[in-house]
């Protein structure tokens, strides 16, 4: 899982499972957890815009902000790179 080119904080290494999804609004809830088990933690992807559904990927090309855990995470200045990728796999 990557966001604006960047793994997500805390993943370091470890797979992350989805728990759930939820649109709510103009956001899309994400609800994660490490695969061997733990709290289920927010990604909140404000706003999202033109996404791209593959077999094994998801891409959501621009939002708003995204957030993880209740914390902003930083926007790419490269503006080629997708907001949030989901990868299967």
């Amino acid at each position: 899982m990557e966001v604006w080119g960047n793994a997500i904080p805390d993943s370091s290494g470890r797979v992350v499972e989805i728990d759930s999804i939820a649109a709510f609004g103009a956001g899309l809830l994400i609800y994660v957890r490490a695969a061997s088990g733990g709290p289920r933690i927010l990604l909140k992807v404000a706003q999202p815009h033109a996404a791209t559904v593959r077999e094994d990927r998801v891409e959501i090309d621009d939002a708003a902000y995204v957030s993880f855990a209740g914390g902003r995470l930083k926007r790419s200045s490269d503006t080629h790179v997708p907001a949030l990728v989901l990868t299967c796999g």
